[in-house]
């Protein structure tokens, strides 16, 4: 059953990975540089902290949901055996974890820009 689990997971990252490649901003590379030719501003500075922060957030809901998700479905097919079931809570509980690490550092992020732009909104 854990192999029917993997391959069920392996296949849900396969089609969500055209997301990752439909969201280019669709520019040439042909044009300028991307790069900055000159330094960095404080308002660049919080605007990267609050990219980081934003993609930090979306990446770590959509892996609670995927490793939730994969927990469940682990408790469904252990079918009793007590193995699988302690196995089940285990990811289950590490899940949480993760969420709450995640959750940590939105916050961490969301502190760190509200120094710098003194806008705690």
């Amino acid at each position: 059953m854990l192999k029917k689990t993997q391959i069920l997971f392996l296949l849900s990252l396969i089609a969500f990975s055209p997301c990752l490649v439909l969201a280019t901003n669709g520019e040439s590379t042909d044009g300028p540089s991307p790069y900055p030719t000159e330094a960095w501003s404080l308002q660049d500075i919080v605007d990267l902290v609050g990219t980081l922060r934003d993609f930090v957030l979306v990446v770590g809901i959509i892996l609670v949901v995927i490793f939730l998700v994969w927990s469940g479905i682990t408790f469904l097919g252990a079918q009793g055996n007590p193995e699988k079931i302690q196995q089940a809570k285990t990811r289950f509980i590490w899940t949480l974890v993760g969420a709450a690490v995640i959750l940590a550092t939105f916050a961490i992020l969301a502190t760190i820009k509200g120094f710098i732009a003194q806008d705690w909104l």
